[in-house]
């Protein structure tokens, strides 16, 4: 009978052990930055995006593409040649189009055809077209059997994606976040 009791206090006292490491270790993951705070950071990064009017996305992608450590500057409102970003890095220049639309507006034929228009007239072999929208079949086709440029298309999935390898904290403050507070819920 003692034995049994021993046993029994003995397993109780392991299964408490085993319980306050659980919660010290769930509590030390709460806290860790790699495993939440991504994950927060881009929720407010897609929040603020949606936010935004068409030249405030454009604003958007330029900057996130400086964060990424491209040289990056915006076309004219108005008259841009069919490209709203021209960005450098070591392999030449990429043309970028940008269009904030709603899902129920797609990306068409006609507003790829102008990005590989200005690349071609200006001898640019890449480009971007970003969209918070969809893209029709028939412009995915276009860009699928485009040999003379070489057309990425990014959604916003695409966005945030880039968005974990650049300094989101320095994002969501242009985005108009207050960094102390965004520091209270998402450290780097």
């Amino acid at each position: 009978m003692v034995f049994i009791l021993g046993l029994f206090i003995v397993f109780i006292l392991l299964c408490w052990i085993a319980s306050e490491c659980m919660t010290r270790s769930n509590y030390k993951n709460r806290n860790n930055p790699v495993k939440y705070s991504l994950n927060k950071q881009l929720k407010l990064i897609s929040d603020a995006i949606d936010n935004l009017d068409g030249f405030q996305f454009e604003s958007f992608c330029t900057y996130m593409f400086q964060l990424g450590n491209f040289k990056a500057k915006t076309t004219p409102k108005t008259n841009d040649g069919g490209k709203d970003i021209i960005l450098k890095d070591k392999d030449g220049l990429i043309y970028v189009e940008c269009k904030h639309y709603n899902e129920n507006n797609k990306i068409t034929v006609n507003l790829i055809h102008k990005l590989i228009s200005a690349c071609t007239v200006d001898g640019i072999r890449r480009g971007i077209f970003i969209t918070t929208s969809l893209y029709t079949s028939s412009s995915i086709e276009l860009v699928e059997k485009c040999d003379s440029v070489d057309i990425q298309i990014w959604y916003k999935d695409d966005l945030l994606n880039f968005c974990t390898n650049i300094d989101r904290i320095e994002l969501l403050e242009w985005l108009g976040y207050d960094k102390d507070e965004v520091l209270k819920y998402c450290t780097i």
